[in-house]
Parts: structure tokens; sequence; C-alpha cells
């Protein structure tokens, strides 16, 4: 069992020790299978018994079907959080857009500013 119950969801752990297969005195699952003469094919049996049981615990430990209303809730949820989010990317996008066409217009007036000093040291002769 200390091998196993850390390996289990805590929800599971109740249902495991009121197994048919726990044994409280040596606190253990105890599981054996007879179906074959060979080990190997038994030792597989073994573990499918396991299986099974702890897939039988979750069953019953974990609730099943989400009810509608549940379900309308979280698709309200979804369409409010897509609608928040296509606002936000657009909104990004408009100022991504407006903040590269800045950065242009700053970059083209230094390149303007530079070539008018080059072009008014060219200009100048002192003959």
């Amino acid at each position: 069992m200390s091998a196993l119950l850390p390996l289990v969801p805590k929800i599971l752990h109740p249902s495991i020790r009121s197994s048919r297969y726990y044994a409280e005195n040596s606190q253990a699952l105890v599981i054996q299978a007879d179906e074959s003469r060979k080990q190997s094919q038994n030792l597989n049996a073994c573990f499918d018994k396991l299986t099974s049981m702890i897939a039988e615990a979750g069953r019953a430990a974990v609730p099943g079907e989400t009810s509608p209303e549940q379900k309308k809730k979280v698709q309200k949820l979804c369409v409010v959080d897509t609608e928040k989010t296509t606002k936000v990317i657009k909104k990004t996008t408009a100022n991504r857009y407006y903040r590269q066409k800045a950065a242009n217009e700053a970059r083209i007036r230094m390149k303007k500013a530079h070539s008018n000093k080059k072009s008014s040291r060219k200009g100048r002769s002192d003959e």
C-alpha cells in the first residue's frame, strides 16, 4: 500500500482501503490469480484486477456527467474570454501599427537631417 497510495489520487484512498482485496492485518492489497499455469499470465491477470479495482474506485469517487447548466455557464465564459481576447489583439495590433509608423517617421526625419547636414558641407566652397 505504501508504494501504491502515492501514485493514486487521495480521493481514491478510502475506496482502495475498503476494497475486497485489502487486508487490514497486513495493511496490504492481496490479489491472486490462478487462471493459468504460467506465472507471467497470472501476474498479468493480477495487474488487470488491480487496474479494474482502481478504475472502479475512480468511477465511484469522481462525479460523472456535467450538468447542462454548468455546460452553459462554461460556454458563456468561453465566449466572453474570446471576445476579450479579440479586443486585446485588435488593440495591440493597432498600437503596434502606430508605434511602427511613428518609429519609421522618426527614422526618416533623422535621415533627412543627416542628409541635409552632409549636403550643406558639400555646398561650401571657400574659393
